[in-house]
């Protein structure tokens, strides 16, 4: 891939949790978080922090952050202090850039 840079970085809010209703009898949804009788809460789409590349790519670290980290929840103010300090630094590779946000938590 060569060298790039952090240009900048976006954070995209978490989707709402929903109710699924209408399930059949003895099944329960993939994902289901609660619920019985034939409706249950579905959680809803996680949340993004998109580092958009020099080199034209976009890489999302949520799961990196959120698989790492001990916090319950990665806020968009927590996602900010680690893309600020990420941004304008040039990477050789995305391991690199992986390792220097494992830095940042």
């Amino acid at each position: 891939m060569g060298k790039f840079t952090v240009d900048s970085y976006g954070y995209v809010p978490a989707g709402p949790a929903y109710i699924k209703q209408r399930v059949k009898g003895h099944r329960k949804p993939y994902g289901a978080v609660a619920g019985g009788n034939g409706s249950f809460v579905m959680p809803g789409i996680p949340p993004q922090i998109n580092l958009n590349l020099s080199s034209g790519g976009r890489v999302d670290i949520y799961p990196l952050v959120k698989r790492e980290t001990c916090r319950s929840r990665v806020t968009k103010n927590y996602a900010e202090d680690i893309c600020e300090a990420l941004q304008g630094r040039e990477y050789e590779s995305i391991d690199e850039l992986n390792a220097e946000v494992l830095k940042q938590l």
